[in-house]
């Protein structure tokens, strides 16, 4: 079954967030003083571990890695602070 599902995230280097397989990256803000990405997933799959990275406006951007591919996925503004998130995106 369908369904969006929504997953607070915490403001570290390396975050690691269970989602069933296949699931869609919709969108990420702030809600509530808390930065969440919301994904489109089917309930029915297996839960599976992916791998985001957070970066600030101004800061290193380390994402020179040859095993991994890293993809852009949205930028959030959370006062004063400004997030850049990034998947490690496998094909």
């Amino acid at each position: 079954m369908k369904t969006i599902w929504k997953y607070p995230v915490v403001v570290m280097d390396e975050i690691w967030v269970y989602m069933p397989i296949g699931a869609e990256i919709l969108d990420v803000q702030e809600q509530q003083d808390s930065i969440c990405l919301w994904a489109l997933v089917d309930s029915n799959e297996p839960l599976i571990k992916r791998k985001f990275r957070i970066f600030g406006t101004g800061r290193p951007v380390d994402l020179d890695d040859d095993e991994q591919t890293w993809k852009f996925i949205a930028t959030v503004q959370s006062t004063p602070f400004v997030w850049h998130i990034f998947e490690d995106y496998k094909e």
